[in-house]
């Protein structure tokens, strides 16, 4: 790969991420609780793997009734994104995806977490 080649790359990859920083900066947040088969089988893991890939703030948890709660931060159409990434491709089986947009959330988060 010649240099000028791979400068052009790094430059557009800094972009996009910069990008998603200025989205960053008034984020929408919205809750999501899943039901099914979606505890034992790394729901939480592949939750946190993706919403590292998409640039999605927030945290997973399971829940004592068997489900999980995924808080989520970002722009509404990565959120958008990001939710149809999890129905699609999660393991396990979700059934039901409740979703509750948190309007007046003030914490604004820095990374995505696996909580317990």
């Amino acid at each position: 790969m010649d240099n000028r080649l791979s400068f052009e790359i790094i430059m557009i990859l800094t972009y996009n991420k910069s990008e998603r920083k200025i989205d960053m900066s008034k984020p929408k947040t919205v809750k999501l609780h899943l039901e099914g088969l979606v505890q034992g089988v790394g729901m939480r893991y592949f939750i946190r793997q993706s919403a590292s890939r998409y640039g999605v703030k927030g945290y997973v948890k399971n829940l004592a009734d068997g489900s999980v709660e995924c808080l989520m931060q970002g722009s509404a159409s990565l959120l958008k994104d990001f939710k149809g990434h999890i129905k699609e491709s999660s393991p396990g089986r979700i059934k039901n995806m409740k979703e509750e947009e948190l309007i007046d959330y003030k914490k604004v988060h820095s990374s995505f977490e696996v909580t317990f």
